[in-house]
């Protein structure tokens, strides 16, 4: 009687523990299932919103202080893209330098209007095509009698000034790696650039046409391209998380219809000053 009671106590116990393993897994099949976020692209297409973070970065993006309302032409060709995918477009403001944490934390699905703008960020994140290209320069202070061409740059005794984050940095380091260069914040106006240069702070600053050229027309006289060749064409696209594939090659074909048909290049029109900075990538074809 004992044996029989001990063996249908073990059978009992033997029921329950695979029973209790059962359960557990269903519960942590069931957890895992819940806790499975849905990726940038999943989001977009659940919610039919592309929630796109956007750089603060005059003259290339501006902001109303009235308003808060975000302006210029990168705006505009962005919603042009959204548009072609039937989206919805939503922009939440971040600061430079943060794209690779707001894009793994969820907070945007992708930037917009941004570019590759730091060379060490490449292994992290997924840039797309260009909807257009902007050219980059060195600027001088107008007296500066040191700096004659882009030859005479690349010396321990020439100092760039450039922002953390920024493309003003990467570009310095590539193609002038002797000289000298100081770093201001993420935060700082990029108008600081070129005003270090007429302070004799600096002796050179790289940085985009809209924003050189557009600094030496609010100051006639001050500063100046040491060369009318640019340094660089940057191109202006949208920057995605490294595994986000579908999202690259979806913006990536809008991208490629809105410059065939001319659409990027019809945006431009709204904005004489941007008309004369922006470069157009190649279009196939362009309704008259």
């Amino acid at each position: 009687m004992k044996a029989s009671t001990t063996i249908i106590l073990a059978a009992l116990i033997a029921v329950i523990a695979a029973f209790a393993t059962v359960k557990m897994t269903l519960t942590n099949s069931s957890t895992s299932t819940e806790s499975k976020k849905e990726n940038a692209y999943e989001h977009i297409v659940r919610t039919g919103e592309l929630n796109c973070g956007m750089i603060v970065f005059p003259p290339f993006i501006d902001k109303d202080l009235k308003t808060g309302e975000l302006k210029g032409f990168n705006v505009g060709a962005v919603k042009q893209i959204a548009k072609l995918l039937d989206l919805k477009i939503k922009f939440t403001e971040i600061q430079l330098g943060y794209q690779k944490q707001d894009l793994e934390s969820g907070k945007v699905d992708a930037i917009c209007a941004d570019g590759p703008w730091i060379t060490s960020t490449i292994k992290y994140v997924s840039y797309t095509n260009p909807y257009s290209l902007l050219p980059a320069y060195v600027y001088k202070a107008a007296n500066n009698a040191k700096i004659t061409d882009l030859s005479s740059l690349d010396k321990p005794d020439v100092n760039f000034v450039g922002i953390d984050g920024d493309i003003s940095i990467d570009l310095a380091k590539t193609f002038f790696p002797q000289a000298k260069i100081q770093s201001l914040s993420n935060l700082t106006d990029p108008a600081q650039l070129l005003l270090n240069l007429t302070t004799k702070k600096a002796d050179v600053a790289l940085t985009d046409v809209l924003n050189g050229d557009g600094f030496s027309r609010a100051n006639p006289g001050m500063i100046t391209r040491v060369s009318d060749k640019p340094v660089a064409l940057l191109k202006v696209g949208f920057t995605i998380g490294k595994s986000e594939t579908q999202l690259l090659d979806t913006l990536n074909n809008a991208i490629e219809v809105a410059n065939n048909l001319g659409i990027i290049d019809k945006e431009l029109n709204d904005y004489p000053l941007e008309r004369g900075a922006f470069l157009p990538v190649k279009t196939y074809y362009v309704a008259k």
